[in-house]
């Protein structure tokens, strides 16, 4: 994923929506994108917020 802000990106699927292209392929890219741009706001808001809960389980015998 790239540093690119969000709104102009999402400009560009919804231009290529508007013109004859098949819009399936439109869409799973921008879902794609969507779900990784999830994946990174909540892998950040966990470690931030619940830096405990990014590390292994304490006081457990093997």
């Amino acid at each position: 994923m790239t540093d690119e802000p969000t709104t102009p990106v999402v400009q560009r699927y919804l231009d290529a929506l508007a013109g004859d292209a098949p819009a399936e392929p439109v869409v799973r890219e921008l879902l794609d994108r969507a779900v990784r741009r999830l994946e990174l706001l909540g892998a950040n808001l966990l470690y931030r917020s619940y830096p405990r809960l990014t590390q292994p389980p304490l006081n457990t015998q093997a």
